[in-house]
């Protein structure tokens, strides 16, 4: 794990140098959240990683065509890696979830899924 904290502390340096913290109620500094869409192969809630930090989600979905919006059940696992990292080292990040491909979508295939989660989360000009 520490080889995974000294790779990216380059990166994460200067982003928390750049955030300008306010004082909370009680003088504590408190953050204004940073809000990150994980597009992969959705979650499993029964990780043992994830099943605590789950009201810092805000939303899930599931964009594979031919399943239910609420079918967010990770098939390949990935999903549910990328997203107990980032709950553990993005602490101030409201976190989105969109599974746009599972076992049988694998491939390319998936970015049509992706473009809909586009469409929908694109900010309008």
């Amino acid at each position: 794990m520490n080889d995974v904290l000294s790779s990216i502390h380059r990166h994460v340096d200067p982003f928390n140098n750049a955030v300008k913290p306010t004082r909370g109620r009680h003088g504590s500094r408190t953050f204004e959240p940073v809000r990150i869409a994980i597009l992969d192969s959705g979650f499993d809630p029964a990780s043992p990683h994830i099943e605590n930090d789950t009201p810092r989600m805000q939303d899930i979905r599931s964009f594979v065509p031919g399943t239910d919006s609420s079918d967010i059940q990770d098939e390949i696992g990935h999903g549910t890696h990328t997203l107990g990292l980032l709950l553990k080292f993005a602490t101030c990040a409201e976190i989105y979830v969109a599974r746009v491909t599972n076992q049988e979508t694998l491939g390319r295939g998936s970015y049509d899924a992706i473009t809909q989660v586009w469409l929908i989360l694109a900010p309008t000009q």
